[in-house]
């Protein structure tokens, strides 16, 4: 069934054109659709989704190394199966 789960997310996939810094913790813990929907046609999707801020070390490796700094990411609060064919 879909539901609604907690798995822990790579950053990156977040921020995919930020590829020049390091993100320290480099996975967060986020709320994510995820699960069955019963037929082969439709996919678990997010229905509504909130901002969560994440604190993270940025780092650029050919700068010193600054404080930490809030990064946002969606939270997904509901769910619900649509077609996979969008």
């Amino acid at each position: 069934f879909c539901r609604t789960i907690e798995k822990l997310v790579e950053v990156v996939q977040e921020y995919p054109t930020e590829v020049e810094h390091i993100y320290s913790p480099s996975c967060v813990p986020l709320v994510r659709c995820a699960g069955c929907c019963g037929d082969e046609k439709l996919e678990c999707h997010p229905t509504q989704t909130t901002n969560v801020t994440m604190q993270l070390l940025k780092i650029r490796p050919s700068k010193p190394a600054p404080p930490f700094s809030g990064r946002y990411a969606d939270r997904h609060s509901k769910r619900s199966c649509h077609s996979s064919h969008r």
